[in-house]
């Protein structure tokens, strides 16, 4: 088990004792389905350097304005409507993402300027060319 799927047993075991969780919020099993092959690392192996979703933060900019940000707030969006609709599937898809990406946010290899270091180590190529 990676890190990832830890980290969302805990926030869910977490989540349960600090609030009632509705029926229709999923079960682990549900949300840990939507990490590993079928989560956003699962997209790098699949299609590398292809509509990977990236989550750098800059030290130096607000959450507010980064791309993680954005992330962050449209995965609470469409969880707040998935738990609304009562749509477990689509709630564990985005409590997944959510998840990966706040934990993605946190995690130094992720932080800016890690991808303009990465481009100039191979020697000026882009995004596409990494494997």
């Amino acid at each position: 088990m990676g890190v990832h799927q830890k980290i969302d047993r805990v926030a869910r075991r977490h989540l349960a004792r600090q609030a009632s969780i509705p029926d229709s919020f999923p079960a682990i099993r549900e949300i840990l389905h939507f990490e590993g092959a079928n989560g956003p690392d699962g997209l790098k192996r699949k299609q590398p350097g292809k509509d990977e979703p990236w989550h750098f933060i800059d030290p130096n900019s607000r959450l507010e304005e980064t791309e993680l940000g954005a992330y962050i707030r449209d995965h609470i969006a469409n969880l707040s409507k998935a738990l609304s609709n009562k749509e477990r599937e689509r709630a564990a898809f985005e409590a997944a993402w959510l998840a990966h990406a706040i934990v993605d946010g946190l995690t130094p290899a992720h932080h800016y300027p890690l991808e303009d270091k990465l481009t100039q180590l191979r020697g000026g190529h882009g995004l596409e060319t990494r494997n």
